[in-house]
């Protein structure tokens, strides 16, 4: 009965995603990566994701959150999305006399809760607006508004410094968290760059929920905005490498910074890229960022978690009797959920080449590496003696991964926003030469956007088809070679619009 259930699941799952592409190999490697990030999805103490396997079956709030978008909202599987919301939401530190007052859990399982991470709880912010936009589901804002504002409240009360706003944490309370006998292995206190990101796009949500929730703006809302506005103040005079033209990694507890040329930078340049959101940097640095980040950080098969010239940077992961694992956990590995921000970015840049062979890079590895249609959690970033093909490590199945993989795809490479609350979206399809053929059904609340697309001879052809709305949705469609966005209107009386455009030239597969 369970397999037949299961069955069941997976070619109705396939069914409502309506996805085809060719090639067929990236037509595959996304389907397995849709059942694989919805085999993750379980009830174990009450709904979440387990972060992996086959040791991490259990629920991590920064994973979970982390991978949100790409494991739940882009397949409109809104109900268990609401339910893990919730579900978090009610193990909320909300002791006013702990330290960690505010925070949403690090890891949740049968036997204990704990909350030693300062990210986790604004990945779920991110995750519970992102959720907001993609149903229109005001009833869950207004129910859990007070969770968002206690996360809020407890960092102001606990762990911002007043002096600039930043937010502090430990040295091992980012997703950097390995420790030893010592200490951290990667100690990032007290002021990581992503940490910031995240502070500061958390903020203006809290100010957009808790105007929507009122009806008009707050004194809660006016303060966050306030506290935002200084936090990019400060992050743009504090964080600026002027040398090396990249953000620095952290800033220590003396307020030095630290020089160490990571990939956490680039969250700075993606996280605050939401509807309705500031950006945190100006543009020209957001490209400098993601140059650095793509030329320095990023190989064929992924992203470094550390410069290679580091004297700390580790080859392999298992490497006795040199070092523990551990030591090389986040100082040098390559972690494949780090792929799906970098060619975010680079797509926000037009660099579709790099992101195209990075991504078809990925697809491989979920056709063909150890574990067939799942993604690890690691790969090695030198290859062993005698081997043609990096060793993966961690997890052989990282929610994350392919959480992070579908993502790129739905937000991406398709640049596909809904705003359900406002009755828009946005389409800007960038795709790579090879994708020939395309069709795909986006959520957009209630309702569903089928998508087709066509590309041949230096012509393409979009298609659009609203289904199951009850109300006009506007979308804002900017196709290829063009400058200015057309504007669409669909509703239950005129359901379909199509354009069709000649491209400039042909890209370079």
């Amino acid at each position: 009965m369970q397999a037949k259930a299961r069955e069941r699941r997976i070619r109705e799952l396939l069914a409502r995603q309506g996805l085809r592409i060719t090639p067929p190999q990236m037509d595959q490697a996304l389907k397995w990566s849709l059942l694989a990030a919805d085999a993750l999805v379980t009830r174990q103490r009450g709904a979440g994701i387990w972060a992996g396997l086959p040791w991490f079956n259990n629920y991590w709030g920064r994973d979970t959150f982390i991978g949100f978008d790409g494991a739940l909202l882009v397949n409109g599987h809104f109900t268990v999305a609401a339910e893990i919301l919730k579900n978090f939401a009610r193990f909320q530190q909300t002791d006013r006399s702990q330290r960690e007052y505010g925070r949403i859990p690090n890891r949740v399982t049968n036997r204990e809760i704990i909350y030693n991470t300062t990210d986790g709880t604004w990945w779920f912010v991110c995750a519970f607006y992102q959720y907001y936009l993609s149903s229109g589901d005001e009833r869950l804002v207004r129910s859990l508004l007070p969770a968002v504002q206690w996360a809020v409240r407890g960092a102001w009360l606990k762990r911002v410094q007043a002096t600039t706003g930043l937010l502090t944490h430990k040295d091992a309370e980012t997703w950097m968290d390995a420790k030893g006998g010592q200490g951290a292995w990667s100690p990032r206190g007290n002021r990581a760059v992503e940490v910031q990101a995240l502070w500061y796009t958390a903020l203006q949500i809290a100010a957009r929920l808790d105007s929507v929730v009122a009806g008009h703006r707050t004194a809660f809302a006016d303060s966050c905005r306030t506290r935002a506005a200084k936090v990019k103040r400060q992050f743009n005079r504090l964080y600026w490498d002027a040398a090396r033209q990249c953000l620095f990694d952290h800033l220590n507890s003396d307020g030095s910074p630290d020089t160490s040329l990571r990939p956490n930078q680039i969250f700075a340049v993606t996280v605050p890229d939401l509807p309705g959101i500031e950006p945190l940097l100006p543009a020209q640095k957001q490209r400098l960022v993601a140059r650095c980040v793509t030329e320095r950080l990023t190989t064929e098969w992924g992203v470094l978690s550390l410069w290679y010239r580091d004297r700390y940077f580790h080859p392999y992961h298992h490497f006795p009797p040199y070092y523990v694992p551990d030591e090389a956990y986040h100082n040098g590995l390559i972690w494949t959920w780090l792929a799906g921000p970098v060619i975010q970015a680079l797509l926000k840049f037009d660099q579709l080449d790099a992101a195209a062979a990075l991504y078809r890079n990925e697809a491989w590895q979920i056709l063909h590496l150890d574990a067939i249609g799942n993604y690890s959690e690691l790969l090695e970033p030198v290859l062993r003696k005698g081997a043609r093909l990096p060793e993966i490590s961690g997890t052989v199945a990282q929610a994350w991964s392919v959480a992070e993989f579908n993502r790129n795809f739905y937000r991406d490479w398709l640049g596909y926003r809904p705003d359900v609350p406002r009755g828009v979206f946005t389409l800007t399809p960038k795709l790579p030469p090879n994708w020939r053929e395309l069709s795909v059904s986006l959520p957009f609340g209630r309702a569903t956007l089928r998508v087709q697309i066509h590309s041949q001879n230096n012509r393409f052809t979009l298609v659009l088809k609203l289904e199951n709305g009850a109300q006009p949705v506007t979308g804002q469609i900017l196709l290829p070679g063009s400058e200015q966005p057309l504007s669409v209107q669909l509703s239950p009386e005129s359901a379909s619009w199509s354009q069709s455009v000649r491209l400039a030239s042909a890209s370079s597969p």
